[in-house]
């Protein structure tokens, strides 16, 4: 008898993670911009995945000089 798949990404499930994810996430930024203090946001208008609202598809950032 096949075992039902546990989803974590998306429908009913949560990934009980992903509160450590985001702030993990968070600090990473925070620390590359400390270091990079020449990095720019090039994505001025990001879009929504409308499959996750509380994602976005693609946000671009790069290093002037």
């Amino acid at each position: 008898m096949p075992v039902p798949i546990l989803s974590f990404g998306s429908g009913p499930h949560f990934c009980f993670g992903s509160a450590l994810a985001r702030l993990e996430t968070g600090l990473a930024i925070e620390a590359i911009a400390a270091r990079v203090p020449d990095l720019e946001l090039i994505t001025r208008h990001p879009i929504k995945d409308p499959a996750r609202p509380d994602r976005y598809k693609e946000i671009l950032v790069a290093a002037r000089g």
